[in-house]
């Protein structure tokens, strides 16, 4: 049998019989792990020393991460520290990693990131797999996870608790399905072995879970222990939350506009009738008022957004009669630009098509779902290919069904889609086009709804774009002067001069 070690050079099996009391079931000897060098990502918090910064130095990350977190609370610090440290991986892989592997957050980015990664697919750790490997689908943001009901693109988890469990033990931490166990077993050791010497540390584990929470975890079980861990993650998570504060967000405010569901029997039609009627009379009037770095592209933008039908509201004689319907408000619902459901836009019917020919996604033929309906286009496998929502509700409805991702910070959450397969907002609109031709044409399959009203064209996409742009958030002294200065009224570039 290989000998198996935590971190701590303590034994497995000395440490299961220390941690028996509230498990679940026995363990039992996980596989042999590469002998692999453990390396970690550029600039992992756990790399950066844990003094504070002297005044020669520059700041570190660890100094920056620590200025973050100030203004947090306790348990939200407690949560965030864990978040960011890498030692909740498998040992044995050759990759240390941890929630902000793949979910960076803006401190740790110098803004460019809002709990999204870089790349398309995000890079996880070896382990009995083999070589360094890629996940699926890309990892999309974690603005608001608290709020949402269900989890995953494929919505596989309603509960953000077994949503987190699931993460810490599986191989986006570098442990392969059955060492469940034994990642718990990691993590309750970490937990009564530290020291307190990582980046964040504000006294050991033990000490800082009595402090933040008043929690004792000396006499806990293992799975007690684990359980705490995630509770303390999703107090940081918590924390994780937009506030409306954009450019969006201001002309809303100034022109007393109201997107918004008002309860469960409300639509997004209704809600677009509603817009453009406030519209209607402010265009008319010529009331629009446009925030400090407002454009018209942008405001052009958010109509084509909005309108789900064909418009009257603009001025008789003027470009903005052109019935460019974006329909976009059918999925993306304000606030957050989401309703948390599941449709079929042809990202993976476009990317199958791509790699076996046109039409070949049409034929392609599945009974029940399996690894190979949930798994990344192969152009050596054609049988794979990764259907979403069909995988946890396999009906013909969900077939290659995702869910619908957010929309605030949009560039600081690209590459878009579950395959991160389009790099800019003009790439991922001008799929929805391509996609809405498709379904118009009866050639997408299973299309939903929502495409079938879509009627733009490319010279509408840059203005779309524009939009999107506004929905990037600013600190609340720039959201004020958003409302408050430089206001200036809209200047209809199409009016007809007398």
């Amino acid at each position: 049998m290989p000998e198996y070690r935590l971190r701590y050079g303590v034994p497995l099996l000395l440490l299961a019989l220390t941690a028996t009391a509230g498990c679940s079931k026995k363990a039992e000897a996980p596989p042999e792990q590469p002998q692999a060098q453990i390396e970690t990502l550029p600039g992992a918090v756990s790399e950066i020393p844990s003094e504070a910064a002297p005044a020669d130095r520059p700041q570190t990350e660890q100094d920056i991460l620590s200025i973050a977190y100030a203004a947090s609370s306790p348990k939200a610090r407690l949560g965030a520290r864990l978040y960011n440290d890498n030692r909740l991986s498998n040992p044995g892989a050759n990759l240390a990693a941890n929630c902000r592997t793949c979910h960076v957050p803006p401190e740790a980015s110098n803004g460019r990131r809002q709990f999204a990664d870089t790349t398309a697919l995000s890079v996880i750790p070896a382990n009995a797999f083999g070589s360094k490997q890629e996940t699926i689908r890309n990892a999309p943001t974690l603005l608001d996870v608290s709020a949402e009901s269900s989890f995953n693109a494929d919505g596989e988890w309603t509960d953000l608790r077994e949503y987190v469990a699931a993460k810490l033990t599986s191989t986006h931490m570098g442990w392969i399905p059955g060492q469940e166990d034994y990642a718990k077993d990691e993590i309750y050791a970490l937990m009564i072995n530290d020291i307190g010497q990582d980046a964040l540390a504000e006294g050991s584990f033990i000490e800082q879970f009595k402090t933040a929470k008043g929690i004792d975890l000396g006499p806990m079980s293992r799975d007690e222990i684990f359980l705490q861990v995630i509770e303390s993650i999703i107090d940081y998570l918590d924390t994780i939350q937009t506030h409306n504060t954009s450019a969006y967000d201001a002309l809303a405010y100034l022109n007393r506009f109201d997107p918004r569901l008002t309860g469960p029997r409300d639509t997004p039609q209704a809600l677009s009738g509603r817009l453009f009627g406030r519209i209607a009379h402010q265009e008319e009037s010529d009331l629009i008022r446009f925030p400090q770095a407002y454009t018209e592209d942008a405001y052009q933008g958010l109509k084509t957004f909005f309108r789900v039908a064909p418009s009257t509201s603009a001025t008789p004689g003027t470009a903005d009669t052109k019935e460019n319907i974006g329909n976009c408000v059918a999925c993306h619902v304000p606030p957050k630009f989401s309703d948390g459901k599941f449709h079929n836009i042809g990202i993976t019917q476009a990317q199958y098509d791509t790699v076996h020919g046109d039409a070949t996604f049409a034929a392609l033929s599945v009974d029940t779902p399996s690894k190979n309906t949930k798994a990344r286009v192969d152009a050596d496998d054609a049988t794979k290919a990764d259907l979403g929502r069909w995988n946890i509700d396999p009906r013909d409805q969900t077939f290659a069904a995702f869910k619908t991702p957010k929309l605030r910070f949009p560039e600081q959450t690209s590459p878009y889609m579950h395959n991160g397969a389009y790099d800019t907002l003009e790439d991922a609109i001008r799929q929805h086009l391509h996609a809405a031709e498709l379904a118009q044409a009866g050639t997408l399959r299973n299309p939903d709804p929502a495409l079938l009203t879509i009627n733009i064209t490319e010279q509408d996409i840059p203005q779309l774009a524009a939009f999107l742009r506004t929905l990037e958030e600013v600190p609340p002294e720039q959201y004020q002067e958003y409302r408050n200065a430089n206001i200036r009224p809209r200047q209809n570039p199409n009016a007809v001069e007398e």
